[in-house]
């Protein structure tokens, strides 16, 4: 069992964490499938927790002595309840979008 680290700084136990490809808002995406156990969340905190997008960004996941963080994993997917569990899936920025954010901060940072 793993923990997961949101933007934020809130650190939840996960049951598993797969990473697979999705296609979410027109581009394929890295992505996280997140498993948490019904017993120590609920639906609403895990979506509000989700949903907010100052909770997402960079996401580290905590095994054992280990951390791997996982950048730019700032769009929230889904939520659902299947077998017992919660799955929740976050999906990358692409390379175009980060480029992109970065320049629009330069651009901010100018104009400020």
């Amino acid at each position: 069992m793993s923990n997961i680290k949101f933007a934020n700084g809130t650190i939840l136990a996960t049951k598993l964490i797969n990473k697979t490809n999705i296609f979410s808002k027109g581009a394929n995406r890295d992505a996280l499938e997140i498993h948490f156990d019904n017993a120590d969340n609920t639906f609403d905190d895990l979506y509000q927790l989700a949903t907010n997008q100052s909770n997402l960004g960079d996401l580290v996941v905590i095994d054992n002595e280990n951390e791997y963080v996982y950048p730019s994993f700032e769009i929230f997917h889904s939520l659902k309840f299947e077998d017992g569990e919660f799955i929740l899936t976050i999906a990358q920025l692409t390379e175009q979008e980060i480029r992109y954010n970065e320049l629009l901060k330069r651009i901010e940072a100018l104009d400020g």
